[in-house]
Order: structure tokens, then sequence, then C-alpha cells
């Protein structure tokens, strides 16, 4: 009787014998795995923000479906504002208003009613009385504080 063979097993054990360290690793090495990760990462933000860019474009347009059209104008959308962003926004209005949770969610996050959004608001809150209390015992951790506030707002984007 053969045995199978799991392929993912063996890719995963090739992979792991295949990973070096980088104190294995000749500095120059190090340094050339390190810009080649850099040089990546830097074109996975460049195809975001192009991605992002299109898509915030394609929203601009103005709607070219008549019915679409309609429907925010009788829903009150002063003309001039109607656009394809509208038409998404109102689709997920509809949505929300059959029932669909996750539109609803959607809702929730997009005007900053979300349960994240408030934690944060709550952290921040916390790290200002904190600040505060620190501040007054002259601590050294005060020092470390701008660093917190900078990690929390980089959590909210």
């Amino acid at each position: 009787m053969q045995q199978k063979i799991n392929l993912r097993e063996v890719a995963r054990v090739a992979n792991e014998n295949n990973l070096i360290p980088f104190s294995k690793k000749s500095v120059r090495e190090a340094r050339e795995s390190g810009a080649k990760g850099g040089k990546k990462s830097a074109e996975t933000r460049r195809k975001k923000k192009l991605l992002k860019d299109r898509m915030k474009a394609l929203l601009e347009l103005p709607v070219n479906d008549f019915d679409d059209y309609n429907e925010a104008s009788a829903m009150g959308v002063n003309l001039d504002d109607i656009d394809n962003e509208t038409v998404l926004v109102i689709k997920l209005f509809q949505e929300a208003k059959k029932g669909n949770v996750n539109a609803f969610k959607e809702i929730r996050n997009l005007i900053g009613q979300d349960l994240a959004t408030e934690e944060m608001a709550l952290k921040k809150k916390e790290l200002e009385l904190k600040e505060k209390l620190l501040q007054k015992a002259d601590s050294p951790v005060s020092e470390e504080l701008p660093s917190l506030f900078k990690a929390l707002e980089s959590d909210e984007q």
C-alpha cells in the first residue's frame, strides 16, 4: 500500500529548511535581504495607493444609470451631489433597511459609531488621564507617552 504524500507538509518543511536566520548570514546577505523586503514593501504601498486613488476617481464620477439618479433625487439628494459614491451609500442604506446586519454594521463603521471606534476613544481618554497623573508625578515614564499616542493614532487609520 502506497503512502499518501501531503504536499503542503512537504512544502512547509522545505521552506523551514530554507530559512536561514539573519544572525547566521553575512552582513552583506542580511543587507540585501532587507533591501529586497523594503523594495517589495514600497511596491505594495504604491499599488495600494494607486488602487485607492482609482477607486476615489470612480466614486466621484457622475451617475450614468438613470434609475439610480432618479432614486437619489427622489430621496432628496441635491442634484449636484449625485455621484457613484452617493449611489453606493443609498444602496448600503437600503440593504440595512431590509435587515442586512452586515450593511448596518458598515453604516455604523462609516459614521464612526462602531464598537472599535468607541473603544479607541475610551483608550485615548485613559491615556490622557494617565499622562496627567504621570506629569504630576514627574515620572520618567511620561517621556514614552507621545509614542503611545502615535501608536493609538495609527490604530485608528
